[in-house]
């Protein structure tokens, strides 16, 4: 099964999607089930929108491909989970922790949980988003 890349994730002007906050948002979600082997294509930068695929969805991880136009950003997030960030392809700055990182193809950033994020494409990009949730705490009973 393929999956492509190419609906709106914070839509600019003009690119078809809902309304959220200041910005439009819209997302796919072609879950992959266990054992599916899943294509990432490229993605589209025609209609300069940026886009997300959820690409695998489970109580313990979710995988997401990100496309941002070169000039796009994501504002300030925090993932309810440890995140890991591959650039796939072209180049992005993420601010974490007042610290910032440049990321180009083949670098990855681990982030931990709850830690804020911005991302800032420098040109068009591709990010593959890994997160893992939080583990609840295991709770121990008196006289364990």
């Amino acid at each position: 099964m393929r999956f492509l890349s190419s609906a709106p994730f914070f839509a600019s002007a003009g690119c078809p999607a809902i309304r959220l906050a200041k910005e439009s948002i819209m997302s796919v979600h072609l879950v992959a089930l266990p054992q599916q082997v899943v294509t990432l294509d490229g993605c589209d930068f025609t209609d300069a929108c940026r886009s997300q695929v959820v690409l695998v969805k489970t109580n313990q991880v979710e995988l997401v491909q990100l496309c941002i136009p070169g000039g796009g950003a994501i504002p300030k997030y925090e993932a309810q989970g440890e995140l890991i960030l591959h650039c796939l392809e072209g180049r992005v700055s993420i601010l974490a922790s007042g610290e910032e990182h440049d990321l180009q193809a083949g670098h990855l950033l681990y982030l931990l949980l709850g830690e804020p994020f911005s991302i800032r494409a420098l040109v068009d990009s591709s990010l593959l988003v890994t997160i893992v949730a939080a583990k609840a705490a295991r709770v121990e009973l008196i006289g364990e």
